[in-house]
């Protein structure tokens, strides 16, 4: 991983609104590296084509996508992020954050194995948040040799606790995320009008090129070792 690094996603993301209508909302996702060090690797994040179904019908609109810059901690959390938008929602995207984190492990691991985190609350950005990952095998996706790894994040406190329950699968040689499957509940996206329960996939762009910024675990090992994708 290195700064220019660009990778590109297909983001989906398939929900109902509290009055039953479905939407189904699908985006191009850039990831672009800007800085990496021992410590963190900074990402700046924007959006592209993006296309709004409701109830069948067409409602794409023109919508402006500015660029997140985000630091992360090599063991993928968030550490801070920017928005050039002043009104932009900063407590719900960091809760955002937090719920799509993957944790990198602390020492090596193998299949069968699990690691977890019980994440305290940080004022004015995330709640208490509880994560879980277990490496569960290996698997061919879109011809690319993947780890698959279940992911599971839980918001413990609040009226109304955010979750998401599903799989990564990550590239087992250069640890690049291949793609990502989710349920998600209650989940906070700044600007929505309310949260968003359904399911959500991030894929890899079949078109997408160069390297995303995903590092891989702090300490290297031999076998089967889980990396750290973040999206």
């Amino acid at each position: 991983m290195k700064p220019s690094d660009v990778t590109n996603y297909i983001s989906q993301v398939d929900l109902q609104t509290p009055d039953g209508t479905p939407v189904n909302v699908i985006a191009t996702v850039t990831q672009k590296v800007t800085a990496a060090d021992a410590n963190t690797f900074t990402l700046e994040q924007s959006q592209s084509n993006m296309h709004i179904e409701v109830n069948g019908q067409d409602q794409t609109t023109s919508i402006p996508s500015g660029t997140l810059t985000v630091v992360y901690g090599v063991n993928g959390l968030v550490q801070t992020m920017k928005s050039p938008d002043p009104t932009f929602g900063y407590e719900d995207a960091y809760r955002e954050e937090v719920l799509d984190t993957f944790l990198a492990p602390d020492k090596p691991v193998q299949i069968g194995d699990e690691w977890s985190l019980a994440l305290a609350a940080v004022k004015d950005k995330w709640l208490a948040t509880q994560l879980h990952y277990k490496l569960i095998g290996t698997e061919t996706v879109g011809g690319i040799a993947c780890l698959k790894i279940s992911a599971t994040a839980k918001e413990t406190t609040g009226d109304e606790p955010a979750s998401t329950d599903g799989t990564v699968w990550v590239d087992a040689s250069t640890f690049k995320l291949v793609k990502k499957v989710v349920k998600v509940t209650n989940y906070p996206v700044p600007g929505a009008p309310f949260p968003i329960t359904g399911t959500a996939s991030f894929t890899l762009s079949p078109s997408a090129s160069g390297t995303t910024a995903t590092p891989p675990a702090a300490a290297p090992a031999t076998g089967t070792t889980a990396p750290t994708p973040h999206s």
